[in-house]
């Protein structure tokens, strides 16, 4: 499990759908039912060692300013995820080019 803070000078918007994108190009699925404008739920399927990843953006801001995004990720039935949280997480925030708290 990986937890990020981070902020981006849009609003909440602009990085929502900035975030969805980075999301999508790097192979993530949009869990459509599960998200919201401020809050984004993505998914992966299994591999060898995990049964399928879950990434979740929430994101805080007002019209027209900064926004915090808060990343967390899970592995479904893995013992660890071996850092795959944290690099999915940094390169999402990386895309959307936010600052890390």
């Amino acid at each position: 499990m990986a937890h990020m803070l981070a902020k981006v000078n849009k609003p909440t918007e602009e990085v929502s759908a900035a975030l969805r994108a980075a999301a999508a190009e790097d192979g993530w699925l949009l869990d459509e039912d599960g998200s919201r404008l401020d809050h984004l739920v993505f998914q992966k399927g299994g591999t060898a060692v995990s049964w399928g990843t879950t990434l979740i953006a929430d994101l805080d801001g007002e019209a027209g300013a900064e926004t915090r995004v808060n990343i967390t990720t899970n592995e479904e039935w893995a013992f660890t995820d071996w850092g795959r949280g944290s690099r999915a997480a940094h390169k999402l925030l990386k895309a959307v080019h936010a600052e890390r708290l």
